[in-house]
């Protein structure tokens, strides 16, 4: 990094505040949310007077003044900004208007997956009493896949208003789904029959987005077409094009194990990859500074055609902007930073879409870009080599590390696991990921039937499988996957610090650095130790709260009993069962049904020095019963309930949701605890309790 002055990076510099104004009003809306606009006016005011009256008021004497002035503008912007984007805040959003009907557009192109579909759809007028009302919101609409067959991007819809918000998590550790869609402005979602939606318009929406996505819906069929693998032909659909609905469980573990699940979101190396083919073919007119000017503009026009193959998925979109700018600065400046033209195009996106910073893809995509930018070239001087081909691959190598290194704490945060041999996994699959892009690429453009169509995509099919099955092999590989690492927030902000001074001593080996990296090392991991010593010494019983099965975990330190109707292979597990699991680093789960229970005619389990009565449909409540917890997974007689007085009832199982409700009204009046499983959070009973 040559330009070590802070004037060589002046966007970077503008950049910071303006995102630490959008955090801060996403993550911390209690304090920062409801701002009035009159301190960014005021702001405004300042800076134009201190611009105006420069030399009158000798101005000069205080430059610190117009640079907090500024920094703070932006900081202001961001937080005002993003709270005029939040939907839900404004007057006319449709949850507060009480309505009928809905009329809604979609606006997203609708997902089939495992025989259902899901759309998001943009709300644009409410009908109460043969009234039309404008209101304004999005909501997310799932439906059958024999439903919405003939539904598509721009159809608008007659449905009732029979929508409901999103469930927050209501298990420990579980993926906070409410959370993901509302940072897409999205807080209510509806379930629709056959019969009770109509379209009443169809192509309402933007052509060349109705284009791009028909457009990517035929290609995805060409390629299904011929490869005749369904893994193979769902990577190459992924890989080249972004649709990615029809992709495995299996094939996302092996490509998120070994740290090369960045193939299969089509972004900036993607990008990067058709830019250096144009490159190469464009290479003769690349002469003089018209003929850079018109390769210029050939190769951001062809970015920008891919971006329509991809139905403009937003990863593209977002590498696409990223590359233009980047192109055009080399173009038209002799000498211009790759991290300015970065923060540039991280400014304007987030200032079209401010709730773009909590997207995890955003995230990745640009703190990867930066890290190449800034950490790989430090990291590749570290080595020389005399041979091209060792050099080449050390280069390669610098920029996995330096990518990998940026995007750990992040990564881990989110996903909780890390992969040992990313390194070997891609250079592993650098080659053949090219060779599958420009190959499916060159099939798309080759007309149906001809010869050497088959023989490019049985050549794709073969490098896929090829693929898939080496990266499978480094996935089952001993200690392939450093997994189960949830980090806590501090953790997370303490990864953080450790990766900047990391970077920072490669840069500069310093005593104070190496000093302070040390100190942050002994912090993280007392913080790690002290964790691993609270799960190792606790225990707890956690009732599930799942809408249509039951589940009951005994933790005893690292061993869970785990007594459910639930299949270990099932999606209700995988999402609501195991995240706790995983959380708590549990080495031995010991599962049971609750059939095994009938062996005791009781049917009660002792832990921790308490008893859970579980009660089945038909079965009564005996009388004097002792135990703390009554669990009931069917329907029991409402006779019964005053016997439970001074006990915690869990209401749980397969029971209708009106019943579970009936349940909880008759516990009211006589002050009896309860949770309802579907509707309330897990109850968890530490072993202090």
């Amino acid at each position: 990094m040559k330009a070590s002055h802070k004037d060589a990076f002046p966007f970077v510099l503008l950049f910071i505040p303006y995102a630490a104004g959008i955090f801060c009003r996403v993550y911390y809306s209690n304090f920062f949310g409801g701002w009035p606009l009159w301190p960014i006016l005021l702001l405004a005011a300042v800076f134009t007077l201190f611009n105006l009256l420069y030399k009158p008021l000798k101005v000069f004497r205080y430059t610190w003044f117009g640079g907090i002035t500024a920094l703070t503008f932006l900081f202001v912007a961001g937080i005002l900004i993003t709270g005029n984007s939040i939907e839900i805040d404004k007057f006319d959003h449709f949850s507060k208007t009480k309505a009928e009907n809905l009329l809604v557009k979609v606006i997203t192109e609708p997902v089939n997956k495992n025989g259902n579909t899901r759309f998001t759809a943009k709300i644009s007028q409410a009908v109460n009493n043969n009234n039309l009302l404008i209101v304004n919101g999005k909501l997310q609409i799932n439906l059958s896949e024999q439903a919405a067959k003939n539904i598509n991007y721009g159809d608008v819809l007659l449905m009732p208003a029979t929508y409901k918000p999103v469930s927050p998590p209501l298990n420990p550790a579980e993926f906070n789904y409410s959370k993901y869609l509302a940072h897409k402005n999205i807080y209510h979602q509806a379930y629709l029959s056959p019969g009770q939606f109509s379209v009443v318009k169809t192509n309402t929406g933007n052509s060349l987005m109705a284009y791009a996505q028909q457009l990517r819906k035929r290609l995805v069929d060409k390629f299904k077409l011929v490869i005749t693998d369904p893994d193979a032909a769902a990577v190459a659909s992924t890989l080249i094009l972004g649709y990615s609905a029809e992709l495995s469980n299996d094939v996302l573990q092996a490509y998120s194990k070994t740290g090369t699940i960045h193939v299969l979101s089509v972004s900036g190396a993607h990008v990067g990859l058709v830019y250096l083919v144009l490159v190469f073919l464009l290479a003769p007119l690349n002469n003089g500074a018209r003929g850079r000017i018109l390769v210029t503009l050939i190769v951001i026009a062809c970015i920008w055609c891919y971006a329509l193959l991809t139905g403009f998925s937003p990863p593209v979109c977002r590498a696409g902007i990223m590359l233009s700018f980047i192109l055009l600065g080399r173009c038209f400046a002799r000498r211009i930073s790759q991290l300015n033209i970065l923060a540039v195009s991280a400014f304007i996106t987030l200032l079209i879409d401010p709730l773009l910073i909590t997207d995890v893809g955003f995230q990745l995509s640009y703190i990867a870009v930066g890290g190449l930018i800034v950490l790989q070239p430090i990291i590749y001087q570290k080595f020389s080599f005399k041979n091209k081909f060792a050099d080449k691959l050390w280069l390669i190598c610098s920029a996995s590390v330096a990518a990998q290194l940026v995007t750990l704490p992040l990564s881990t945060y989110y996903f909780h696991q890390v992969p040992v041999y990313f390194l070997v996994s891609n250079l592993v699959i650098l080659i053949p990921s090219a060779l599958i892009m420009y190959g499916g690429i060159l099939y798309l453009f080759i007309p149906k039937g001809w010869l050497i169509a088959k023989w490019i995509s049985l050549l794709v099919e073969k490098l896929i499988l090829l693929t898939n099955d080496t990266l499978s092999v480094i996935e089952h590989a001993p200690w392939s996957v450093i997994d189960r690492v949830w980090l806590s927030y501090p953790e997370f902000i303490l990864s953080v610090l450790i990766v900047i001074l990391v970077s920072y001593c490669l840069f500069k080996l310093g005593r104070a650095a190496l000093l302070s990296l040390s100190f942050l090392l002994i912090v993280f991991i007392s913080f790690r130790l002290w964790n691993n010593y609270l799960l190792s010494n606790t225990n707890e019983m956690v009732f599930f709260s799942l809408r249509s099965n039951s589940a009951i975990a005994l933790r005893t330190a690292k061993h869970v009993k785990l007594i459910t109707d639930v299949d270990s292979n099932s999606k209700t597990y995988n999402y609501s069962i195991k995240p706790y699991m995983d959380s708590c680093g549990i080495d031995e789960v010991d599962m049971t049904s609750f059939e095994s229970l009938k062996a005791n005619k009781n049917k009660s389990i002792s832990f921790n020095g308490k008893q859970i009565l579980v009660v089945d449909a038909r079965d009564s409540i005996p009388t004097n019963n002792a135990s703390e917890y009554i669990y009931l997974r069917g329907k029991v007689s409402l006779n019964d309930i005053h016997l439970t007085k001074h006990q915690t009832i869990i209401i749980a199982g397969k029971s209708n949701s009106k019943y579970k409700q009936n349940i909880a009204e008759a516990l009211k009046p006589v002050h009896i605890k309860y949770m309802v499983s579907g509707s309330n959070k897990a109850l968890i009973i530490p072993s202090n309790q």
